[in-house]
């Protein structure tokens, strides 16, 4: 005869055979830096099945839904994406700008509902989803190096690139970029774990990989990212004070500093690298339209078709703006105007409070993740990648998830 098994025995052995949520987290963080290499929008996916996954696993074992420490993000965000649908009023095309609100209110959905398991997340599921990370990392970097001393032989192979013909050096780009970002929640992962001659190691070894790649902006990233760190590490708080205020100067001066570059010749220099000449133009014709809108911008998305105006395209490209300025703040600032710009750049500056308050190694790590992506979007990628917003989203969480008090032990 079957024993009875009652009501709570039951509901015990189920959530026994539950996986934790860090060990779910685990598994992405194992996979994240890898998968990029050659897929390059599979963060979107990634991330958002890892993170309902986690959830369920978060709610099946009745941990507390703790939101805290969030509400400036949430509400910050919430403007955001309130601003961008509004864009499509007066948007050249309503349904692009609609669509991209959409896609940002799913990253930030995304960080909703990764913040409770995040938050709830044991010493020793930190550890393991750290330890996860590092060797995700690692085997990616392996990967990556190998696949491009040896011409990109993945990619020709995954891409159906014929032998006679050169595989573009751009298909490892986002991949590239990603291990960039994902850098330093590894090495803090590192040195809080204890091991901190390879917390040091980490970022260096990163650099050593993507400097001889014909990678520009995950090059600019990283360096300015160790240079931050490094400085981080020497001056301490008064230097995150310095690059938040470095930032929003930046932001609100681009628009002078293109047309002054543009004006002094900076579309022709021979000796410039003719990306960084086609930046210039492409960032001296948005600064003119943004002069032209400055409050509520052209509308979300507005990057994709906004006419010529009879400029004629450089370089023998087809329109003047190539899918997206090449540059977040300007983009954020042609498309939302300084109605959005406003929303977001307390959005990118949010996350200096909370490094703020932590310990001077880490805060130093966590800062150079921050100056990792702050780089990254200045010269390259588009606000309106949903690829590039998961990433952010992917290594914030990574970096909280990885943090915990420091009285605890490796071994809980």
């Amino acid at each position: 005869m079957t024993p009875f098994v009652g009501p709570t025995a039951a509901a015990a052995t189920w959530t026994s055979r539950v996986p934790l949520p860090g060990t779910i987290l685990a598994a992405f963080a194992a996979v994240a830096p890898l998968l990029p290499l050659f897929a390059q929008r599979a963060m979107v996916v990634l991330l958002s099945l890892f993170a309902l996954a986690a959830l369920g696993a978060h709610l099946a074992l009745r941990r507390p839904l703790r939101m805290t420490g969030g509400r400036a993000l949430f509400i910050t965000g919430g403007v955001v994406v309130m601003v961008g649908a509004l864009s499509a009023i007066w948007a050249l095309d309503a349904g692009p700008a609609l669509k991209q609100a959409g896609q940002i209110l799913g990253a930030l959905v995304c960080i909703g509902v990764l913040w409770p398991v995040v938050k709830a997340l044991s010493a020793t599921e930190r550890c393991r989803l750290g330890d996860a990370l590092v060797f995700g990392l690692v085997l990616a970097m392996l990967v990556a190096g190998v696949n491009a001393a040896l011409d990109l032989p993945l990619h020709r192979l995954l891409n159906g690139i014929p032998a006679e013909q050169a595989v573009p050096r751009h298909l490892m780009n986002k991949g590239i970029i990603t291990a960039v970002l994902l850098c330093w929640p590894a090495a803090l992962a590192l040195w809080l774990s204890g091991r901190r001659g390879w917390a040091a190691v980490m970022p260096l070894a990163m650099a050593a990989l993507v400097l001889p790649l014909d990678t520009q902006t995950a090059s600019f990233a990283m360096l300015c990212a160790i240079v931050a760190a490094a400085l981080l590490a020497a001056i301490g708080r008064p230097w995150l004070r310095i690059m938040a205020a470095g930032l929003v100067l930046l932001v609100f001066l681009q628009p002078v500093v293109v047309a002054s570059l543009a004006a002094a010749g900076g579309v022709d220099a021979d000796w410039m690298p003719s990306s960084f000449r086609h930046r210039v133009f492409i960032w001296d014709f948005v600064a003119q339209r943004i002069a032209e809108r400055p409050l509520l911008g052209w509308g979300l998305e507005a990057s994709r078709i906004i006419p010529d105006f009879g400029v004629e395209p450089p370089f023998g490209y087809r329109s003047v703006i190539p899918v997206h300025p090449h540059n977040t703040f300007l983009q954020v600032w042609l498309e939302m105007g300084l109605v959005g710009m406003v929303p977001v750049l307390i959005l990118v500056l949010l996350p200096l409070r909370a490094i703020a308050g932590l310990a001077s190694a880490p805060r130093a790590l966590a800062g150079g993740a921050w100056a990792a992506a702050v780089a990254a979007a200045l010269p390259g990628y588009g606000a309106g990648q949903s690829w590039w917003l998961f990433t952010i989203v992917a290594q914030v969480m990574l970096v909280m998830a990885v943090l915990r008090p420091t009285n605890e032990a490796r071994s809980q």
